[in-house]
């Protein structure tokens, strides 16, 4: 039994690795230092209205913010235990006088006496008390686990919280690009239909041949093809975007800005020790096993006896043939030293030390996960600026090239195929310029994801006193 409670007194069979075992991160980070919330660096007003307003009506995070509630209110269930149970217990009774002694053979009536009543009533009322002396700690380990239950369920309050604002800054980037490429179809339908219109006037003069009027007119119909599509992709992120602020689907969302907003200088990472404070996922992680560890202890206490205090006062009365009356009271106590239970202490013990390993596992992974979105989402923004910077060379010198091209063949001095070939270059351009700009964002919703933020607090707070 000693050795059982030195086992439950020590730690945890594997330790666990946080982010603080790397010095710093392998890609630099920026300099700009982020206070409050992370969406307001972007200087897009629209963006931060609609996040506010989606952070304060989103259902999910109310019931986000529910079972955080529900898991604090077994904070005090657990601390009851600790206290004394009083009752007030009152009862009555009312029985055939026949039965009285019937194992003794009834009880006589003598002779000269009257003849008893058929019934007789008892009954009481009392006030009982009871506590369980928790003379091992036992309960106070179970009140520990339950607050660091309590404890982790806020982290998962909170990462709800931060996982939504990355989901509403994303579909609202999207909903932009969206709009922006239904605006690219539309100028490209335009064009090729401008197109269409010189080609058949030059094949009407002689000047161009069928082959040349028919590939344009199918040129026309596949760019005018995709604008349906287009605009299919535009309404469903835009319902997406007004079920996450829990309005209908069909509902305009206002205050959409026309344009994607440019991107804030990059902000300060920190060192990776720092996501142990500003991760809620690794928050959370750490209460339970701080919670697994507090039920490891709890469970190896089980070996130890238990005492309980007991005591009664109240008033009980007896009617047969007249009411009789009388007060009580009674103080008493047990022990009871568990001796043998067929294993059952054992398993909860072996099963409360795996409990603490999954735990301590579980958090060492997701602190790696953590480190490693931190390093990627780094990595994937200083590219994406590198390919930015390429493809918007790329789409100026395509739209150059289609300028040429175009007043070229309008001077019958060009080719029709360089000019079909400039088209379909500047149209494929102005997508991927589209399609960079809106990753680039991206890249970097996806490290503030990563990082967590002191903001969380302060956002979090206000979201609970607002419910």
């Amino acid at each position: 039994m000693i050795a059982l409670l030195a086992l439950a007194l020590a730690g945890p069979l594997d330790e666990k690795v946080g982010p603080d075992a790397l010095p710093a991160w392998a890609t630099p980070s920026g300099e700009a230092r982020v206070e409050g919330a992370w969406w307001v660096t972007f200087g897009d007003p629209g963006l931060t209205q609609i996040m506010g307003a989606a952070l304060a009506s989103n259902r999910d995070l109310r019931a986000a913010f529910a079972r955080a509630e529900a898991s604090h209110s077994q904070v005090q269930g657990s601390a009851s235990a600790l206290m004394p149970r009083v009752t007030f217990d009152a009862n009555a009774s009312v029985a055939p006088t026949a039965s009285r002694g019937f194992q003794f053979g009834g009880i006589p009536t003598l002779p000269g006496q009257p003849e008893p009543p058929k019934t007789y009533t008892t009954g009481q009322a009392a006030l009982n008390a009871s506590w369980d002396v928790d003379l091992f700690l036992r309960n106070q380990q179970t009140l520990a686990a339950s607050r660091h239950d309590a404890r982790a369920a806020d982290g998962d309050r909170d990462a709800a919280v931060l996982a939504f604002a990355t989901r509403v800054a994303e579909g609202y980037f999207d909903v932009i690009a969206s709009r922006l490429r239904v605006g690219i179809v539309e100028q490209q339908v335009a064009a090729t239909t401008a197109l269409l219109e010189i080609v058949e006037l030059r094949y009407q003069a002689g000047d161009a041949s069928a082959v040349d009027l028919l590939q344009q007119r199918q040129t026309a119909a596949q760019v005018r093809a995709q604008l349906p599509l287009a605009k299919a992709n535009q309404k469903a992120l835009e319902h997406q975007l007004a079920v996450a602020l829990s309005l209908p689907p069909a509902t305009q969302v206002p205050a959409v800005a026309p344009d994607l907003p440019g991107l804030p200088p990059l902000p300060d990472a920190g060192v990776p020790a720092d996501l142990v404070l500003a991760r809620p996922d690794l928050m959370a992680a750490e209460e339970r096993i701080d919670a697994a560890s507090s039920r490891r202890r709890n469970a190896i206490r089980q070996l130890l006896p238990t005492l309980r205090l007991t005591g009664a006062a109240g008033w009980q009365f007896f009617e047969e043939t007249e009411l009789k009356t009388q007060t009580f009271w009674n103080a008493g106590g047990s022990v009871s030293v568990p001796l043998f239970g067929g294993g059952r202490t054992l398993s909860g013990i072996q099963g409360a030390k795996a409990q603490e390993s999954a735990a301590v596992h579980a958090y060492t992974q997701l602190a790696a996960n953590a480190v490693l979105e931190v390093e990627n989402a780094l990595v994937l923004e200083s590219n994406r600026a590198l390919q930015l910077e390429a493809v918007t060379e790329q789409r100026d010198a395509a739209e150059a090239a289609l300028t040429e091209a175009r007043e070229q063949y309008v001077r019958g001095v060009g080719s029709y195929l360089a000019l079909l070939t400039s088209q379909n270059t500047h149209y494929a351009a102005e997508l991927a310029l589209l399609d960079s700009r809106r990753q680039l964002l991206s890249a970097r919703v996806q490290l503030h994801d990563a990082l967590g933020g002191s903001w969380l607090a302060e956002t979090t707070r206000t979201l609970g006193e607002n419910r």
